[in-house]
């Protein structure tokens, strides 16, 4: 069964569809299908380390009581997003230093050639579950631009 999911962005315009990559991102894609039933708000803001990507970190605490919190295994996984990936990488509660309330489920839009998952404290890989839908995949770039010049944004994330 083909999954879409809904990313939206109010200030720049953003709009777009992403596939959700069930067969090869199975436990995953069932994980971002749950936050977008949810209609999930997360702030977003331009990655400083990884490149064309708008980051939106959802730590545990903020998830809607309803949604499990699971520990993600790498599914798909790359050091290496391309454009138009949306890559999820888990962090157990305590891994990231600088984020507390349970564990991180960072949700990256990359919206352009070059991306790398180098952070302040190392190389990390992220699974890749769900890729932009190509009618989408200029508007994405045009408006995670935007998002970029402008600072953080609230990040909608539906079905």
């Amino acid at each position: 069964m083909i999954r879409n999911i809904c990313i939206k962005e109010e200030k720049s315009g953003l709009v777009a569809k992403f596939r959700l990559l069930s067969g090869e991102a199975p436990v995953n894609s069932e994980f971002l299908w749950q936050i977008a039933g949810a209609n999930t708000v997360v702030e977003g803001l331009h990655a400083m380390w990884t490149g064309p990507e708008i980051s939106c970190p959802l730590v545990g605490s903020r998830i809607p009581r309803d949604i499990k919190l699971v520990d993600l295994p790498l599914e798909n996984a790359t050091m290496f997003p391309d454009q138009g990936d949306l890559a999820l990488a888990f962090a157990p509660d305590g891994r990231w230093k600088a984020v507390s309330g349970g564990p991180v489920y960072d949700i990256g839009l990359f919206y352009g050639k070059g991306g790398r998952l180098l952070m302040p404290f190392g190389w990390i890989a992220a699974s890749i579950c769900a890729q932009v839908l190509p009618e989408y995949s200029d508007h994405l770039k045009q408006c995670c631009e935007s998002i970029r010049r402008h600072g953080v944004c609230n990040v909608v994330i539906s079905r």
